[in-house]
């Protein structure tokens, strides 16, 4: 299985992640701006998949980290990339896979989708 990778621009940091029981995600720069820490979040019970939004980034703001771990029961968190302040966004699903950030062009409706 091939680990995900995402290259969030404009610092030039590459998240990647190591699976399986008390995985991790780390950081790697490959250009100037060095990373907060280079193992982002630890000791996770079979981490799947990552996002970074960037947006505010190149302005000073945080970036943010959402990722999965594939465990049964599985969850999704919502952290930055400095490895502070996760929230758990769902927990109890089975092994969940994939997520990505999205952009909208209007606020959605909950009540829609149910």
């Amino acid at each position: 299985m091939h680990a995900p990778l995402l290259l969030p621009p404009p610092v030039q940091h590459l998240f990647y992640i190591v699976g399986g029981h008390g995985g991790h995600i780390g950081c790697y720069a490959y250009g100037k701006v060095p990373c907060h820490k280079a193992i982002v979040y630890d000791i996770l019970e079979y981490p799947y998949m990552c996002d970074v939004e960037a947006l505010y980034g190149e302005y000073g703001g945080p970036s943010l980290l959402t990722y999965s771990t594939a465990a049964i029961p599985g969850g999704v968190f919502l952290g930055d990339t400095n490895g502070s302040a996760v929230v758990k966004i769902q927990d109890n699903l089975e092994a969940p896979m994939g997520l990505s950030f999205a952009c909208l062009g209007h606020q959605p409706n909950i009540t829609e989708s149910m």
